[in-house]
């Protein structure tokens, strides 16, 4: 049994708490699914914040427990945090910031036009005397709630613009869990079964150094990329969960997929124009002939 946020602000409220509450919103194209994964995501806390680490003590379905380091300013704090899933279409954070109590309640709701918006309400309690601090706090939540979007939303939008493209992902039907988010090898991307294949040949002088974008940035295409004497191939879109390896780093001939540190293999590598190793099994089939590279997207991953 989960405690509702009323319920914990009441019994708090008994013992001599004051509370206040501020409220943030964010509307963008993407399905509420999002939203729950965005907030249940536990990988990308590590990968995609800059100003907070998430350190688990316990970690089921139904809730993740443990410690926040937030950064406030150039000072680490560290937060207890618990962190449930109310309902489909709503999440709670609660824990303590020194003499504070905070209760954040997030909800989501489909828009109907393909748009999503998500409403997440700060309760800040305290004793009494500490009630003249309350507005200090809100502002400073509402400045990290801005930090925050602007590293989750464009994986929200991402998600969002594959889903407008006929893609679907793991958890749509069933919901989304936090445990579950923690194997980076599982597939959660259902690509349409009405995208098309894609054909790409360059003569393997012509090749430019750096990366050489083939198709779209999902699987309707692959990242070219040469270093030097080396070519490597690699898909554009990561299978974990939608996120665009375009930009993403290489190291050690492999990709760095930028929202959870997934590393994926390449689908083939060169070495002086000649094949060192290449992958044909995962919906792109890849050759060299006569000092060129062919590719061909079956998509049938």
């Amino acid at each position: 049994m989960f405690r509702s946020v009323n319920s914990m602000i009441q019994g708090l409220s008994a013992e001599g708490m004051v509370f206040s509450s501020s409220e943030q919103s964010h509307t963008g194209q993407y399905a509420p699914a999002d939203a729950e994964w965005n907030y249940k995501d536990v990988p990308h806390l590590k990968e995609i914040h800059n100003q907070v680490e998430g350190i688990p003590g316990a970690i089921t379905t139904d809730y993740w427990v443990g410690f926040f380091m937030q950064k406030i300013g150039p000072v680490q704090v560290p937060i207890t945090v618990f962190n449930y899933g109310a309902d489909p279409l709503s999440n709670v954070y609660f824990g303590a910031i020194g003499p504070f109590a905070l209760i954040i309640s997030t909800n989501w709701q489909d828009n109907g036009n393909s748009t999503t918006t998500v409403v997440t309400q700060y309760n800040l309690g305290s004793a009494r005397y500490l009630r003249w601090m309350h507005g200090i706090v809100h502002k400073v939540l509402a400045r990290n709630y801005k930090v925050l979007m602007e590293a989750d939303t464009p994986m929200r939008l991402r998600r969002g613009a594959l889903r407008a493209r006929g893609y679907k992902f793991a958890g749509d039907e069933t919901g989304h869990g936090f445990i579950e988010t923690i194997n980076l090898q599982t597939v959660g991307v259902v690509p349409p079964t009405s995208a098309q294949p894609f054909s790409w040949v360059s003569e393997l002088e012509q090749l430019p150094q750096g990366s050489t974008f083939v198709g779209t940035d999902d699987v309707g295409g692959v990242r070219v990329v040469r270093q030097q004497d080396k070519v490597l191939v690699f898909p554009r879109v990561c299978l974990h969960a939608g996120a665009s390896l375009d930009d993403a780093k290489i190291e050690g001939d492999c990709v760095i997929c930028p929202w959870h540190g997934k590393r994926t293999q390449p689908l083939a590598v060169l070495l002086d124009a000649k094949p060192v190793s290449i992958d044909n099994s995962r919906g792109v089939a890849i050759r060299v002939e006569n000092c060129a590279l062919f590719i061909d997207g079956s998509l049938t991953l």
